[in-house]
């Protein structure tokens, strides 16, 4: 391997096709030949290197992809015969790639492999489905007798038969909204992890949208382990976090209700010795149901499990569930993923994690200390440092674990972003991720960015774009070699300009929405002994 090799993340097909686009030395191009990534091969043909020699070798003229071939055709390398004989191919390639870039354009592999289970047990197509009726399958687990039973109900099938059509779903509509923006939504990464998907959904799924679930098994499951939490964040609620209850009861609150479909499911609150509690166990469904043990029945395909809670890293039934994994022998071919507070960080996650194929953590901070401290109440900032800590002695003997922040970005931290992302450019170890994943919150819809006067919409972008231009000028990244550094780089310019872009969108009604952000933020901050105005004065200046 060149030394140039050696500057960047070969595993990383991004860093690899910005190499091969950019390289001067033809040994780095003859070593990227073999690549299997589109990209990299596309940007292969694209640099000036590229010869007769490596076209032979490639043997790019027997793909039929027109990508490949339209590139070939603006290269001086062709004879006369094969360049004719190109383009009369690319122009029946191009025919069907427009049919298929419609179908792709609003495909997606989760309909197909992939099911989530709520925190009391309902289960749904996709948890980024927030617009009513939530991708909801109407079904509970405790009433699951066979997994496959739920995978051709009528609400998945009709998801199934639009996007093959090239239709794009409505119940898809936060995707659609991100990528209007540029950002990288739940379906473009699960199409990046997938990539034989569509070609599978094809060949084995009817007209109606039903599919052979032996054919196409269940591949990635979101599971919900119950809504028992150690933190009680200002973007959550009861549903996801059992502290919520006593705020809700404080508020008045006799209930909480949980979407399933068109309809509400509703627990009652209630009062015992002090504390406040559910009258129902289905929040517990882990203990009381037999889906888990229905997954292990069922596991030989699955390669991708997705915890998020209430809060994994304290629930005792997600670590027995690994557990059961590894005596199953199949957590060698399984990858974890984790959304989780990280407040706490226990030795019997960090014992079990090698056993598995990979582990990807995404730390929900939406922000630095005292903000931080706010927005996910009682957390404390303290805490997430001690397990950055922990993970970065656990990381010198396991090499692993990815982990990013991932921020859920509101009215309240929209400006903090920038100081969250010289944090983890700056002051995290090389170890940790330097990219940083965008969420923007959409609900409740008076802590979204959108509502934002355009006085104030207009001083952001100005500190985004002074944050960009100071990013560009600055050296490499503490620790990360100089192709990666400048990879980072760009890629964190990229998420501020798009995130720009999502923020600058609007909702109905912003004013009476502001309104309401106002009279919720300051009922909810004397109940928690709360300022936000001493916590985000920037907030305060840029909507004064």
């Amino acid at each position: 391997m060149s030394n140039e090799l050696k500057t960047i993340d070969v595993k990383n097909r991004d860093e690899r096709a910005s190499l091969a686009l950019i390289t001067k030395e033809v040994d780095t191009l003859y070593w990227f030949l073999p690549d299997i990534e589109l990209n990299v091969k596309l940007n292969i043909i694209k640099n000036p290197l590229f010869d007769r020699d490596m076209l032979d070798r490639s043997k790019y003229l027997e793909f039929d992809i027109y990508e490949i071939k339209d590139a070939l055709l603006k290269t001086n390398l062709l004879h006369e015969h094969e360049r004719a004989k190109i383009k009369k191919e690319v122009d029946i390639l191009k025919k069907e790639k427009t049919k298929n870039d419609k179908i792709l354009e609003a495909f997606c592999p989760l309909p197909w492999n992939h099911l989530g289970i709520k925190t009391n047990g309902g289960t749904r197509i996709c948890c980024q489905m927030i617009y009513k009726p939530f991708g909801d399958l109407g079904v509970n687990v405790k009433d699951i007798k066979d997994i496959n039973d739920v995978r051709n109900l009528p609400p998945v099938k009709l998801v199934r038969k639009q996007m093959l059509q090239g239709i794009k779903p409505k119940l898809c509509e936060l995707c659609w909204t991100e990528e209007k923006s540029d950002l990288k939504s739940k379906r473009i990464h699960q199409n990046i992890i997938y990539p034989d998907a569509l070609s599978q959904a094809k060949r084995y799924t009817n007209h109606n949208g039903e599919i052979d679930t032996k054919n196409i098994p269940l591949n990635y499951f979101d599971l919900r382990l119950g809504n028992k939490c150690n933190l009680a964040c200002r973007s959550c609620g009861p549903t996801e976090s059992n502290l919520w209850y006593k705020d809700y009861w404080t508020q008045g609150h006799r209930s909480i209700q949980v979407p399933d479909g068109l309809r509400q499911q509703e627990y009652e609150l209630k009062e015992e010795d002090g504390q406040i509690t559910i009258n129902s166990n289905d929040f517990d469904w882990p203990d009381n149901t037999t889906f888990l043990n229905q997954i292990l029945d069922s596991c030989n395909n699955i390669d991708r499990i997705y915890f998020t809670g209430g809060e994994p890293t304290i629930n005792h039934a997600h670590i027995q569930f690994l557990q059961k994994l590894v005596d199953y022998s199949k957590s060698q071919d399984i990858f974890l993923e984790y959304n989780s507070n990280g407040m706490a960080m226990p030795e019997s996650l960090l014992n079990i994690w090698p056993k598995f194929k990979g582990v990807g953590i995404g730390f929900s901070i939406d922000g630095m200390e005292e903000k931080f401290e706010y927005l996910r109440y009682p957390g404390k900032w303290d805490k997430f440092i001690r397990t950055i800590t922990k993970l970065h002695t656990y990381h010198k003997s396991v090499n692993s674990v990815q982990v990013v922040l991932a921020p859920t970005i509101s009215i309240y931290n929209c400006l903090h972003m920038l100081d969250l992302y010289n944090f983890i450019l700056y002051s995290t170890p090389p170890w940790f991720g330097k990219t940083m994943p965008i969420h923007v919150l959409e609900s409740p819809a008076y802590m979204s960015p959108k509502i934002l006067p355009n006085h104030a919409k207009l001083q952001i972008k100005t500190q985004y774009y002074d944050w960009i231009k100071k990013l560009q000028l600055k050296g490499n990244l503490p620790g990360i070699r100089f192709g990666r550094s400048n990879n980072f780089k760009k890629i964190a310019i990229n998420n501020m300009t798009n995130l720009i872009h999502y923020i600058d969108q609007t909702f109905p009604d912003p004013d009476q929405l502001l309104n309401d952000f106002y009279t919720n933020t300051e009922n909810k901050d004397k109940q928690r002994n709360q300022n936000w105005k001493e916590v985000f004065p920037e907030l305060v200046d840029v909507l004064s």
